[in-house]
Order: structure tokens, then C-alpha cells, then sequence
């Protein structure tokens, strides 16, 4: 599992809190600042495991469609080696 470091806009509307993360477009809200943190941090991870299982999904139809082609003889499959860039997180 790999940690994210996203960011929470929040402000306050009447008796309200609303947090909102600019990079994954999530919006809540809470009656206490914790309250509005915590729901966001749960609402942003639920859209994240949601959003990558839909890539997954089409990913998986996408090599289905690959392979499928190949067997028809219409496109050629192989593999290919990268070298994963070095990041210091």
C-alpha cells in the first residue's frame, strides 16, 4: 500500500466544516475540523480504491482485446523490459 500526501482545502460555512482535496475532486464536510479531516481522508480513499478499480477493469478489456487480436493473427503481443525510475519519497 503506498501513502499519498494530498492536500485538504477547508473552510467553514455556518456551523459546517467543508474539506475539500483539489487533486482528487472530493468534497465533505463535519461538525468540527477533525470531523470535516476525517471524513474527506474516508471519502478520497473510497473515490481512489474506486478510480483504480475502473482503470484495472479497463486495462483488463484492453489486453482481453489484445489478446484476442492476436490470436486472429491481426496484431503481434510481446513483453518488453523497463528500468523504474529511482524516486527519493
Amino acid at each position: 500500500m503506498t501513502i499519498k500526501t494530498l492536500t485538504a482545502v477547508i473552510h467553514r460555512e455556518s456551523e459546517w466544516f467543508v474539506a475539500d482535496c483539489p487533486e482528487a475532486g472530493t468534497v465533505s464536510q463535519g461538525h468540527t475540523f477533525d470531523e470535516a479531516v476525517a471524513n474527506l481522508k474516508e471519502a478520497t480513499e473510497l473515490y481512489l480504491e474506486e478510480t483504480k478499480a475502473r482503470r484495472n477493469a479497463e486495462y483488463l478489456a484492453k489486453l482481453e482485446k489484445s489478446f484476442r487480436e492476436a490470436d486472429e493473427g491481426r496484431v503481434f503481443v510481446t513483453t518488453i523490459e523497463t528500468l523504474e525510475a529511482m524516486t527519493d519519497e
